[in-house]
């Protein structure tokens, strides 16, 4: 009461003495008319977004020692007389953020009005603060949510999906003998193993043995334990982890002030670390505290992706951060999802995509075109443009550079103290560096493009093989009726560990059909193994053994041969002990004679698969079991070689990893043509007849263009095939709704460019079928139509009542000068 006291005490004694000044310094007011030396705040209170007011909110004004305030009523007004001055303002209520604002100017005998919209400190989305009184893990997210809205099982969704199981099977990356795959056996260069080698969560001990660091793919994977250490959904649903993809707020977020400062502290355990479970198996802990179950209720935000997709942010991979000031759709603040659709938890990946990735719903499309349709520029030059997106894909020129956020953009990455060069047949000294991803910790022999480096392009058909190299090709351009455009890729150049029983290699002419197996080669290695992976659905059952796929796929066998097998290890063991050596080695293969962490390391690892393609039993001390596992020495080469003949590409060494983020818009390309010449030639470059290094190499030849004049720079710009007779494609189809008081109506626009100049075309007739839901009066529906001068023809179906449901309508033959053009494209509408 006294400090209460003495600063009320303060304040009126301050405000008499302001009170005082101003009655002294005023002018002698006129008979009658007193001197006004005050003026009234006003305002109104609202929650941000609508009208409903605020009650109770406390508003104060501060101007130095000066503190007045008052509280809103049940209009959710208030109202405050200062004296002139200027002041700071705020508004506080329980349950929303504080509200503030500097320099508001109090003019005597006026009344200066100031509203607040007040954000509520709720998550957003569905409160669940009263929903969830206690948080018993994935039961009481099933206590309500025990269907998807399809009205599926809910449970099993979630333990299908690729973010569970992670891996699905991958018919567009040719994989030996196809199955299932993903990050649960892809052999990545950049954590260098795969999760069922690499420690599902371990700790490494730093350099100097002063500090430890947890790692291990569990630390985003949503469970206790690897997917197949579950006999099905039920057995794997106490272990989800429903959180880390819903919580407005998860783990070490909490600790972030401004998250503190909204939300309040979190008292809760909630940070993530290394434990060990009740059977042994070391994992992630999860945020499970109660503050994180009652956040969820929103739409998932990107921001929940990059949880586990943080990789994204740096040069750690793709080398295109998804973020405010490097993508144009992050600057718009759109989610992940309003692109990668999700349904019963899958998630649409896109299938224009290089590297090994799990796909599970590869039917919906994840491209530029969905949004954009195939005539997306409408000024500066569009015409011309326009022009490129039947064989150039939209990234090819909207992401013209690799950039990073903090890491370095990765170009190599050697696990190996010496790394085997197959095309210049030399070693290379790459040693274990401590100042790459972890420093302090041993890693990868790093090496990094400059930021702002261009991608290279390639033509790619969604293909690709097993080691992250596009197919495709020039003759197989979509202008022609093939599946080819260039795509912006990023490359990259794997140092991976491979066994050394497999040196000298096979010589060239080995029967790789007839002949058994190269020692420690990926296919003897697929063949000692083949009864074991069928059992993983690693191959596909259709090849019950390794025979019966050999013949199918000579070039695989052939190419497996001349792939030594390659060594899984255990990342904790390698980030503790991978600089350890004996002696001065010489360049070649090494073995734990004098490089004993890395041996180590890979004893675990390939230990670990052992056990768990059930050649030991659960217990087993990995590196015991990975030792009979290898022959015992190790040596690194760069992969991996393009060994496809028909590639003009074969013989190169390098992956090329997909870039779809990191894309600009004009403030970054400009409105000119200037950005065109960073791969086409300027006409007066082109007349010179002299080679300019371009985004393309020299010139467009490598990428099997033609030259049809006498100048030797091949561009085709001005080497110019002539062009086919006009032809009719479908642009995009679109679907409106509208009812009245008597009818429901469907109103379908299909539009139509020439297939190579993407121009619109008027006088293409277009016949088309309707189809819908089961017992919808009027289905299904055939229509026919002309398009008008801007290639568009419209067709309506109306109905007294359109049964909820989907509703296709498939373009089946556009026909132009007498000439039917098949068509095959289908858009959807779901009432």
């Amino acid at each position: 009461m006294l400090k209460k006291f003495i600063t009320w005490t303060t304040v009126l004694a301050a405000l008499s003495c302001v009170i005082a000044l101003a009655m002294l310094s005023a002018p002698v007011p006129a008979a009658g008319k007193p001197v006004l030396t005050t003026g009234t705040l006003t305002g109104k209170a609202t929650t941000s977004g609508t009208t409903t007011v605020v009650v109770g909110a406390t508003v104060t004004a501060t101007n130095g020692s000066l503190i007045y305030s008052a509280v809103t009523d049940t209009a959710g007004i208030y109202t405050l007389t200062l004296p002139a001055a200027t002041y700071g303002v705020s508004c506080a209520s329980p349950g929303y953020q504080v509200w503030s604002s500097a320099g508001v100017v109090i003019v005597a005998g006026k009344t200066t009005t100031l509203n607040f919209a007040l954000i509520p400190t709720t998550y957003g989305g569905v409160d669940h603060t009263a929903r969830v009184a206690v948080y018993a893990g994935p039961a009481t997210c099933l206590a309500c949510h025990a269907t998807s809205t399809s009205g599926t099982d809910l449970l099993v969704d979630v333990y299908k999906s690729a973010h569970f199981q992670i891996r699905t099977t991958s018919p567009f990356i040719d994989m030996p003998a196809a199955g299932s795959h993903g990050m649960l056996d892809r052999a990545c260069g950049l954590p260098g193993t795969t999760v069922m080698a690499n420690n599902y969560a371990g700790s490494a001990l730093s350099i100097d043995g002063n500090s430890t660091r947890d790692d291990g793919c569990g630390k985003c994977h949503p469970s206790y334990r690897l997917p197949f250490r579950y006999a099905s959904a039920v057995d794997a649903r106490d272990d989800f982890d429903c959180l880390i993809c819903h919580g407005e707020v998860y783990g070490e977020e909490w600790d972030d002030p401004a998250v503190i400062a909204l939300y309040g502290a979190n008292s809760e355990p909630h940070g993530r670390s290394v434990f060990t479970l009740a059977d042994g198996l070391t994992s992630w802990t999860q945020d499970r505290s109660l503050k994180t179950a009652r956040s969820v209720g929103n739409a998932p935000k990107t921001r929940y992706c990059l949880r586990c997709h943080e990789h994204g942010l740096d040069g750690y991979k793709r080398s295109t951060p998804y973020t405010a000031d490097n993508d144009v759709h992050a600057a718009r603040a759109m989610d992940c999802v309003q692109c990668h659709n999700a349904r019963q938890h899958g998630i649409a990946r896109g299938n224009y995509v290089t590297d090994g990735h799990a796909n599970e719903i590869p039917t919906i499309d994840v491209s530029c075109d969905k949004c954009h349709g195939l005539s997306p520029h409408v000024a500066n030059n569009a015409a011309a443009l326009n022009t490129h997106t039947t064989n150039v894909s939209c990234e090819a020129c909207h992401i013209p550079s690799m950039n990073k956020a903090h890491s370095g953009i990765v170009k190599t990455r050697a696990w190996a103290p010496f790394t085997f060069n197959p095309v210049t047949k030399m070693w290379q000294n790459t040693p274990s560096m401590t100042d790459a991803e972890y420093p302090g910790f041993w890693d990868a022999n790093t090496s990094y493009y400059t930021e702002g480096t261009w991608p290279v392009l390639r033509w790619f058909n969604a293909k690709a093989s097993m080691l992250a190299q596009p197919f495709g090709s020039y003759t197989d351009r979509l202008s022609v009726g093939g599946c080819s455009k260039l795509y912006a890729l990023k490359p990259f150049l794997n140092g991976m560990l491979f066994d050394a029983g497999w040196l000298p290699g096979p010589p060239s002419d080995y029967d790789h059909l007839n002949q058994p197996a190269w020692p420690y080669s990926m296919k003897w290695f697929y063949e000692q193994n083949w009864p074991a992976f069928l059992a993983f659905g690693l191959v596909d059952a259709i090849y019950p053994t390794p025979t019966s796929y050999w013949s199918t796929r000579l070039d695989m066998a052939g190419m497996l041969n001349n792939f030594p097998m390659m060594l899984q290890f255990d990342r904790t063991i390698y980030l503790s002990e991978a600089g350890m050596v004996v002696g001065a080695p010489a360049a070649g293969p090494q073995s734990d004679a004098t490089y004993p962490g890395i041996a180590k390391a890979i004893n675990s690892g390939m230990g670990r698969m052992a056990i768990d393609m059930g050649y030991f039993p659960p217990g087993t001390d990995p590196i015991t079991a990975g030792k009979n596992m290898w022959t015992g020495q190790f040596f690194g080469m760069w992969v991996p070689v393009n060994m496809d003949l028909a590639s003009a590409f074969s013989g190169e060494l390098g992956s090329f990893i997909s870039m779809s983020h990191g894309v600009k818009g004009t403030a970054t390309l400009g409105t000119s043509t200037d950005f065109c010449y960073t791969c086409h030639y300027t006409q007066t470059q082109y007349d010179s007849g002299a080679y300019v290094t371009k985004r393309v190499g020299r010139d467009f030849a490598a990428l099997g263009y033609s030259n049809v004049d006498d100048n030797q720079i091949v561009d085709p710009m001005y080497d110019r095939i002539p062009a086919p007779a006009p032809a009719p494609a479908v642009d995009r189809i679109t679907f409106a709704y509208t009812a009245s008081k008597s009818t429901e109506s469907l109103k379908i626009s299909v539009f139509v460019v020439e297939s190579v100049t993407r121009v619109p075309m008027t006088g293409v007739t277009v016949a088309g079928t309707l189809s819908g839901p089961a017992g919808q009066t009027g289905l299904p529906a055939s229509f026919t139509g002309v398009t008008d001068a801007s290639g568009v023809v419209t067709f309506s179906f109306s109905q007294k009542t359109l049964l909820s449901g989907t509703y296709i309508f498939a373009v089946n033959t556009l026909m132009y000068n007498g000439v039917a053009t098949i068509s095959t494209v289908t858009c959807s509408y779901t009432k």
